[in-house]
């Protein structure tokens, strides 16, 4: 009797703990630290480079072609595409920084492929090689993948715009259209 009275307290006591649980939890809240790395040129997922700078790629679209008054879409990047089975979209824009207004786009750039992106350009009446800090933003056209990119490449103005600065290149010969000034004031 002894015996059953004590499997029978052994047995309540076993469902009693299944049923009213341990005191444990259901539900956890962490942390979790994320560490991004940024790939090198052979590695990267959406390569870039300037085709009038240095370059670690063979120059498949070699040299570029000067921003004049009558020229302003120009050959900026040339982007290649490394993510298997995605079609991108790019759109390219200066930086707040950027002392160059650059407005670019290349739709439907296929996997493994690359391409020349144009951009247009607006030099702001700077002359000769300018760097132009850029954001390259790449979207996949399924919603897959979607990267901003931040990209320092020059340009080349030829001379200033007529809506830029007051910036007078070097190069051209002093305009003749006024006479010398005869003031020799010490500025």
């Amino acid at each position: 009797m002894r015996r059953r009275l004590l499997w029978l307290t052994l047995g309540a006591l076993s469902v009693s703990a299944l049923v009213v649980g341990t005191g444990g939890f259901s539900a956890a809240v962490t942390d979790r630290g994320v560490s991004v790395a940024v790939a090198d040129h052979d590695r990267a997922l959406v390569s870039i480079w300037d085709p009038g700078g240095p370059s670690p790629e063979p120059p498949i679209h070699p040299g570029e072609d000067p921003v004049t008054p009558n020229d302003t879409r120009v050959k900026l990047l040339v982007v290649e595409n490394r993510i298997d089975g995605a079609t991108l979209d790019l759109q390219v824009s200066e930086r707040a920084d950027s002392p160059v207004s650059v407005d670019g786009r290349y739709d439907g750039l296929g996997s493994g492929d690359a391409a020349v992106v144009d951009a247009d350009i607006d030099c702001n009446g700077h002359t000769g090689r300018v760097d132009a800090p850029l954001t390259v933003e790449a979207a996949a056209t399924d919603g897959g993948f979607h990267s901003v990119i931040q990209f320092d490449a020059s340009v080349v103005c030829s001379q200033p715009s007529s809506e830029g600065g007051a910036t007078q290149s070097t190069d051209s010969p002093p305009s003749t259209d006024s006479p010398p000034s005869t003031d020799s004031t010490p500025a």
